[in-house]
């Protein structure tokens, strides 16, 4: 699955297995039994390309990582598996917030030095970064229902945070 993440294109076993076989000695049967596997439980999606399937993964990781934390089965997360989930669920809704106030404030500098090119493309780069680690986060935080504010007990309303004389939000705190 990481290789299949990675490369975001549809691949065969054979291109799974060349991969592999880089690491360690593994079977072609190996490889091609655990990739059909993964396709029956929904995982895969696979098109016939001749005589072979080109697999793809069905959700990102992201999603993926969501929806293992969220069929955890509640007898056990109603002990330790809570305790767990609730400080993951705590850590990507601040890890969230972080990237989203990161990236408005790398907005704020560049757009505050556009006379400098240098500034400005740096700040644009980091931002966009940013933003794509929110986007990364995104279905995680969704899944698991917390947001920064529920996890320190802080307002978090944006409208009521918008920089002075700016439309969009500024930093939460």
């Amino acid at each position: 699955m990481d290789r299949l993440w990675a490369w975001a294109r549809p691949s065969t076993v054979r291109e799974v297995l060349a991969d592999l076989q880089r690491e360690r000695s593994v079977a072609y049967t190996t490889v091609m039994t655990v990739m059909d596997n993964l396709h029956r439980k929904g995982i895969l999606d696979r098109r016939a390309d001749g005589r072979a399937y080109r697999y793809m993964p069905v959700r990102s990781r992201a999603e993926h990582t969501a929806d293992l934390i969220a069929s955890v089965p509640r007898p056990y997360a109603d002990h330790r598996g809570l305790v767990v989930s609730t400080h993951l669920a705590t850590h990507l809704a601040l890890a969230d917030h972080s990237h989203s106030t990161l990236a408005y404030s790398l907005h704020t500098v560049g757009q505050g030095h556009a006379e400098h090119p240098d500034v400005l493309f740096t700040c644009q780069a980091l931002e966009a970064m940013s933003r794509d680690h929110v986007n990364r986060l995104a279905a995680v935080v969704r899944r698991s229902g917390t947001t920064a504010s529920r996890t320190t007990g802080r307002s978090r309303s944006r409208s009521a945070c918008a920089a002075p004389g700016s439309a969009r939000p500024g930093p939460v705190w």
